[in-house]
C-alpha cells in the first residue's frame, strides 16, 4: 500500500503487514521525531544557516531566510552530519518549544505565530506563580466607595490584559457599571460590567509592577446603577520566579 500521512505531523504510516518500508520512509519518521520531541530551539530570528552550526542544532526558520534555508520559512530546521545538511519539518499547531536566545517557552498558535507563554492566550505563565487578590462585595456600594485596600506583601505584577483575572455579579446591572483599580492612588485598570450581563470585562492596558508596601485599591465608579451589588473581582497577580 502506498505511504499514507498522519494528519498532524505528516508521519509516514499505513503500510500493510510484511511490506518493506524500512529505509528512507522510516528514517524520515525518526528524523521528524528527533526534531520535534521536546524541541530546544536556538533562535526564531536567525535567517541564514550559521557557519558554525553543529549536528543537532535546531532553529525556526524566518520567512526572509537565505542560503540553504531559502523558501523554508516557518519550518523547524535541524542540522545533520557533515557535509552540511539540513532537514526541515512543518510544526503542528500547538507545538511547544524552549527558545534559547529568548529564555522562554513559546508555542505555535492557530495563525502559525510563535507566542511566548507569558503573553499568549490562556493566561498565566505556567513557569510562574500566581497570587490571587479577591474583592467581594455583598451590598450595593456608594459611588466612589473604596471596596478593597490591599497592602502588597512582596513584589508582584498585574500583567497587561489581566490574564487569569475574572469578575462576576450575582445579578446583571440594568445599565453598565464600572469599578476601578488603583496603584498608590493612580488608576491602572478598570472592570466594566455591561448592561444586562453578569460577567465583568477587566481592562489593564500595560503591565503594572507593585513593590512591597504599595497599595492596590479597588474602588466603585462614580455611578452606581440601581440595585447593583453582590459582585466580586479577582485579580491574578504574578510573583517573580527568580
Amino acid at each position: 500500500m502506498p505511504r499514507q500521512s498522519s494528519p498532524r505531523w505528516d508521519i509516514g504510516q499505513g503500510w500493510l503487514r510484511g511490506e518493506d518500508w524500512w529505509g528512507d520512509p522510516m528514517s524520515d519518521n525518526m528524523r521528524l521525531m528527533d526534531a520535534v520531541l521536546h524541541p530546544y530551539i536556538l533562535s526564531l530570528s536567525q535567517n541564514a544557516p550559521p557557519i558554525a552550526a553543529l549536528p543537532g542544532d535546531t532553529y525556526i526558520v524566518p520567512d526572509d531566510s537565505t542560503g540553504l534555508w531559502l523558501g523554508q520559512g516557518g519550518k523547524v530546521a535541524i542540522r545533520y552530519t557533515n557535509p552540511e545538511e539540513w532537514k526541515f519539518f512543518v510544526p503542528a499547531i500547538g507545538t511547544r518549544a524552549r527558545i534559547k536566545d529568548l529564555d522562554a517557552f513559546y508555542w505555535l498558535t492557530e495563525d502559525r505565530t510563535w507566542v511566548s507563554e507569558k503573553d499568549g492566550p490562556g493566561g498565566v505563565d505556567p513557569n510562574g506563580k500566581a497570587y490571587d487578590v479577591l474583592c467581594s462585595v455583598g451590598y450595593p456600594p456608594e459611588p466612589n466607595e473604596v471596596l478593597l485596600v490591599f497592602p502588597v506583601p512582596e513584589t508582584m505584577t498585574l500583567p497587561a490584559g489581566a490574564p487569569g483575572s475574572i469578575a462576576t455579579a450575582m445579578s446583571a446591572p440594568p445599565v453598565g457599571a464600572q469599578v476601578n483599580v488603583f496603584r498608590n492612588g493612580v488608576q491602572v485598570g478598570r472592570v466594566l460590567f455591561p448592561s444586562n450581563d453578569f460577567g465583568g470585562v477587566i481592562t489593564v492596558s500595560s503591565q503594572v509592577t507593585l513593590a512591597r508596601g504599595d497599595r492596590l485599591t479597588v474602588q466603585m465608579g462614580s455611578s452606581v446603577p440601581g440595585d447593583f451589588g453582590s459582585f466580586a473581582v479577582l485579580l491574578r497577580m504574578i510573583l517573580p520566579t527568580d
